[in-house]
């Protein structure tokens, strides 16, 4: 038996519609393809399966785009640490923090959306648009920190 995927977005195993539970099942290993592509730092792969992810809708959505999120936000938490012993003066801490920000300003947006989707789960976009906030406009930082109760 073959899946198929129709254009629909309705999961069917040789025309006949999965269950409930294998269509959550479903959900679940594309979110684990995707967070496998992501520990490979495979980003463009795992961004597309996460937006394969959004495309067919369902419980993981939120999910989906705080790990399009993450693609964007851990690979400028390399640059910040390669910040942190780089002295203020060297020009090339002025180009990484371009790039930190350019970065930010990627996944910002994917945490929102997550935000909006699950506002109760902040562990889900809580402390990232926090530092995200922090680096690019406190005034959002601020009311979020309010938001957050901290």
């Amino acid at each position: 038996m073959e899946l198929q995927e129709p254009d629909s977005g309705e999961i069917t195993l040789s025309g006949f519609p999965l269950s409930g539970e294998e269509i959550i099942n479903r959900h679940w290993a594309k979110i684990e393809k995707g967070i496998l592509q992501f520990e490979k730092k495979q980003y463009d792969d795992a961004i597309a399966t996460f937006n394969k992810i959004i495309a067919n809708g369902g419980d993981l959505v939120a999910e989906a785009y705080a790990k399009i999120g993450d693609c964007y936000f851990f690979p400028a938490q390399i640059i910040v640490e390669e910040n942190s012993e780089l002295a203020i003066d060297n020009p090339k801490y002025n180009e990484n923090e371009n790039q930190i920000k350019d970065l930010y300003e990627k996944a910002k947006p994917f945490y929102e959306k997550a935000k909006e989707l699950k506002p109760d789960n902040n562990a889900l976009w809580g402390n990232y648009l926090l530092n995200i906030y922090w680096k690019l406009n406190r005034a959002e930082y601020d009311s979020l920190e309010k938001e957050l109760g901290l």
